[in-house]
């Protein structure tokens, strides 16, 4: 019975591992680009470079909760 009990759990622990791995990824290779090259979806520039970065903070630091529960 504990065993059965530990191999769920690493398998929960593996899948949430790899959920906020992806999450980590996608930030850096979807978000971050989208965000600070917004011009180029919306045709003309909108935001300032503080201004995607202020948002790109946001951004991490709500990944940042995910990482860190």
């Amino acid at each position: 019975m504990k065993k059965k009990i530990f191999r769920v759990m690493t398998m929960a622990y593996i899948v949430t591992l790899g959920a906020i791995l992806g999450a980590s990824i996608y930030a850096g290779a979807v978000v971050a680009p989208t965000t600070f090259h917004s011009e180029l979806l919306l045709g003309k520039e909108l935001l300032s470079n503080f201004q995607e970065g202020l948002i790109m903070t946001v951004n991490f630091q709500k990944l940042g909760y995910a990482v860190n529960f």
